[in-house]
């Protein structure tokens, strides 16, 4: 049944040729994550702009039209979108009007596994049966933006971005899938780069290589004291 959705944009994420936009539902609490009928669930430019094709950013609030509920093994908070209606901007939250939304208190799923330059990084596919959901909202104290080269053996030699970060008494390493603020670090050169408190928007990508790996799909931080 076709219906129009209130989230607030929790991530407009890199993804394939596309993205993928995820927010919270103003009206349950719940996560939404629209998806096209590609196979990869990608979004394109023409079905996630405005208007004005300007693109949906963290804290925006806006109207989804979505024609149902399409979970998807640990993606249970897709819903396929209605690629025929424009999204509308509806207005904007602030950090403080966010915070009502942080209280994830667990652990990122299951921990324990790593790749050599993650930390904490992915969940074994043998585990999928244990997920139940595939999207976080965190607030973590401390964020350190690190880029490195890319790894010697990679097809993309530009440089990776990763979020370090604690959250639930666990350190964590991981990839930064968020195309604006990758740019951003990158054009800074290889570093580390801290942050003050900040809100992440983490995510379980599809399953690769029997992995199911954990990104920051976005990083929204405390504004400055006025």
């Amino acid at each position: 049944m076709a219906v129009t959705k209130r989230i607030v944009c929790l991530a407009n994420s890199r993804k394939h040729q596309g993205r993928c936009v995820a927010g919270i539902d103003l009206d349950s609490g719940r996560w939404i994550r629209p998806i096209s009928e590609r196979p990869g669930h990608e979004i394109s430019a023409s079905e996630r702009q405005y208007e004005d094709g300007s693109e949906p950013a963290p804290l925006d609030v806006l109207d989804v039209p979505l024609i149902g509920h399409r979970p998807a093994e640990v993606h249970r908070e897709n819903w396929l979108l209605d690629s025929g209606k424009r999204w509308r901007r509806a207005g904007r939250m602030t950090w403080d009007d966010l915070l009502r939304f942080t209280r994830d208190a667990g652990p990122l799923w299951i921990n324990g596994h790593k790749t050599s330059a993650g930390l904490n990084d992915f969940v074994p596919g043998s585990c999928q049966d244990t997920l139940s959901h595939s999207l976080r909202l965190v607030r973590a104290d401390q964020v350190a933006v690190k880029v490195s080269p890319a790894h010697r053996f990679a097809s993309d030699r530009r440089p990776v971005v990763r979020a370090r970060f604690e959250h639930a008494g666990h350190a964590y390493a991981l990839k930064l899938t968020d195309p604006v603020q990758e740019e951003r670090y990158r054009a800074r050169g290889t570093g580390s780069y801290p942050l003050r408190e900040s809100i992440l928007t983490v995510s379980l990508a599809e399953e690769f290589d029997d992995r199911f790996y954990k990104l920051v799909a976005a990083i929204i931080e405390r504004p400055p004291p006025s």
